[in-house]
């Protein structure tokens, strides 16, 4: 009697035949190959998260199999050793920290048998992950003209107080798309015009710095001045 051998783990030709007398050397091969294949190994795997291109995430927690892994740092690294079975699939979660969503709960990799070996020997499985942030940075920076304290609003919050100078620097986070509207509160100086003016505008899907440069002018009663328009300056 004749049998065939397929994919035997010693790199044999698929075509080679054997006898009845090689049919106890297969079936040795055969059980080989079958433990191998079931043996678990070490594994090292290096993970890297970000939100934004080269904007890393700190304080993402890993899992494999529902074994923690570990977190990852503040330059949004992670390296772990992991017991695994090549081949067999294993599955991958990983929890965004607070502010943060990933667009996938879980995946699931096989790890190649080439892998299994010890932590050292070959370079580490390299994965790259995503953990959207929710919300964007808007700074807002205000400057008036001449020189005077003027309180600051951010839809319809107070945020803060030009200096003695006139300046004064917000910062705030909105989620992308936000329609944002700031307004300079003149009220307390009703000799200066325009009064209170308010400007609207809309975060966009990055970070963003909006200049607020107004300048007023000062009028007697009765007078009438030729009102400027405040000049908004939005830096991406």
């Amino acid at each position: 009697m004749e049998v065939v051998l397929l994919n035997t783990c010693v790199g044999a030709d698929p075509s080679l035949r054997l006898t009845t007398r090689a049919l106890i050397v297969a079936h040795v091969l055969f059980a080989s190959c079958t433990q191998d294949a079931t043996r678990s190994g070490i594994v090292e795997i290096a993970f890297f998260v970000e939100s934004d291109p080269a904007t890393p995430v700190e304080g993402v927690s890993v899992y494999v199999d529902g074994s923690a892994v570990g977190t990852t740092d503040h330059e949004g690294k992670l390296s772990a050793l992991v017991e695994v079975v090549p081949t067999h699939p294993a599955i991958v979660r990983y929890a965004c920290p607070r502010g943060h969503a990933r667009d996938e709960s879980e995946f699931v990799v096989r790890f190649p048998s080439t892998a299994h070996h010890r932590a050292g020997r070959a370079r580490p499985l390299e994965f790259k992950l995503l953990c959207r942030a929710l919300t964007r940075v808007a700074v807002f920076v205000f400057r008036v003209s001449p020189p005077m304290q003027v309180p600051i609003f951010i839809d319809s919050a107070r945020v803060g107080v030009t200096d003695e100078e006139g300046m004064a620097v917000v910062v705030g986070r909105r989620e992308p798309q936000t329609a944002l509207e700031a307004k300079l509160d003149t009220s307390a100086f009703p000799e200066m015009v325009p009064r209170s003016p308010v400007r609207r505008f809309v975060l966009g899907e990055g970070h963003e710095i909006f200049v607020f440069d107004q300048h007023f002018d000062a009028v007697k009663p009765g007078q009438r001045v030729r009102r400027k328009r405040a000049r908004i300056t939005k830096i991406e």
